[in-house]
């Protein structure tokens, strides 16, 4: 099969998936999506992208139900952690479900090289119903200050619930948009993947962190 051949069959295979196909839930348009990457390989959807850059016009589709699913999961997480009974203070991977462990475990690299030895406030923005990434920092670090903010008041107080629940004292959340937030005294700061407006998030950032800051920022990959 040539490269012209190669690209058509990806190309149609993916007009199926997207067009074509019924899909009754966000996450069986993600599986399937995910099941074609999977299949065609890294390289192969590079070059694809690369070429018909008109296939980023699926992006909002997908970001949309990537949005649907994220929230209904972390919904399902924190209405079972809500029924759980603890007798007193716990770290979140020794409760988290194991629908969870992937997207607990995909914020590991940053422990490679972020320097959290000499963090006093970590802030998370755009933290969700359920701040992974966030926890996973508490888990593991000995920050004093895990700060968590989120337009959304309703994620907010999960968040509280959240922290209250597990004992984590030194864990709280504020409704603000990450693009008004202080800074002031944070020496890392994780903008999420589902933030919007990232540019002018990492503005703000600069201009009221200290200059030393880490900044992580999350972006969609492929198609989002």
């Amino acid at each position: 099969m040539n490269d012209d051949d190669s690209s058509s069959y990806w190309l149609n295979r993916l007009d199926d998936v997207m067009i074509n196909m019924t899909h009754p839930t966000s996450f069986s348009l993600l599986d399937a999506v995910a099941s074609l990457g999977r299949e065609m390989g890294p390289e192969t959807a590079d070059a694809l992208l690369a070429d018909h850059p008109a296939l980023f016009d699926f992006a909002p589709k997908l970001e949309a139900a990537f949005y649907d699913y994220a929230a209904a999961s972390e919904d399902s997480e924190i209405r079972r952690l809500r029924s759980m009974k603890l007798t007193g203070p716990a770290a979140y991977c020794d409760v988290m479900s194991e629908k969870v462990t992937n997207t607990y475990n995909r914020v590991s690299d940053i422990f490679n090289w972020l320097d959290f030895a000499g963090c006093d406030r970590f802030v998370m923005v755009g933290c969700g119903q359920l701040p992974v990434s966030a926890l996973h920092v508490h888990d593991r670090t000995d920050v004093g200050e895990v700060v968590c903010i989120d337009v959304r008041p309703a994620a907010v107080a999960d968040v509280d619930f959240l922290a209250g629940k597990l004992g984590m004292d030194n864990l709280r959340a504020s409704v603000c948009d990450g693009k008004e937030f202080d800074y002031r005294g944070a020496q890392i700061v994780y903008v999420a993947n589902m933030v919007r407006g990232k540019t002018a998030v990492v503005a703000r950032i600069l201009e009221t962190a200290p200059q030393d800051v880490q900044i992580v920022v999350r972006a969609p990959a492929g198609l989002g």
